[in-house]
């Protein structure tokens, strides 16, 4: 069962990650630039460190829950599939511990953070919401082709070279601990921490300006 459902989640997870929170980001960076709005907002009383985060946790909120409904929604489902007797579901009927559903919580969670970051600082160094759509158009796929095609990566969640490439580790941590596995996620947690700062809080001011 784990098996069916560790190709399954980790994609739509993904995809979700990418997809709930891009509506906010294109609002709250090329929205406001074209509405004119941004230039009223950094003269407020809010520094700009505020509003740079601000903005971003409303496009994480977001996202994150998107990709908590997918989860719950995901799994309620399967259950409720196999309590009626659907076959397919059944197998899919698995009891996911406690500490496995923390552990895909925090993945997610960092992996949400990470694409917020990239779709404001894209959002706000678009002119406009068209050019900011066809910029985060390249995210989506690079997230969610590497989320599809994992499931006949065989031998990938092996290499710790996987584990470096963003997006991709966190679709393989989620296939793990679906699967019943419980790699060292420290070294993951840390890459997913690096690839947040990569796309510094500071730098949204800067492009906030020009």
């Amino acid at each position: 069962g784990g098996v069916l459902l560790a190709g399954l989640l980790p994609f739509f997870i993904s995809v979700w990650a990418v997809l709930g929170g891009q509506h906010a980001a294109l609002d709250l960076g090329a929205g406001e630039k074209e509405r004119r709005t941004l230039e009223a907002l950094l003269v407020s009383p809010p520094t700009r460190w505020q509003i740079s985060a601000g903005k971003f946790l409303a496009v994480t909120v977001a996202s994150l829950v998107a990709v908590m409904m997918v989860f719950v929604t995901t799994l309620v489902t399967l259950r409720m599939g196999a309590a009626w007797g659907l076959a397919e579901l059944k197998r899919t009927a698995v009891v996911i511990s406690v500490g496995p559903t923390v552990l895909l919580i925090l993945v997610a969670t960092l992996l949400v953070a990470f694409l917020s970051a990239v779709q404001l600082a894209l959002s706000f160094y678009a002119r406009g919401v068209r050019e900011a759509q066809q910029y985060f158009t390249p995210v989506y796929l690079l997230l969610s082709l590497p989320a599809m095609a994992a499931p006949f990566l065989e031998g990938w969640e092996k290499a710790w070279t996987t584990y470096l490439i963003p997006g991709l580790n966190a679709t393989f941590v989620f296939r793990e601990l679906l699967l019943g596995h419980l790699p060292a996620l420290g070294s993951e947690a840390v890459v997913f921490c690096l690839d947040v700062g990569n796309v510094r809080s500071d730098q949204l001011p800067q492009v906030m300006v020009e």
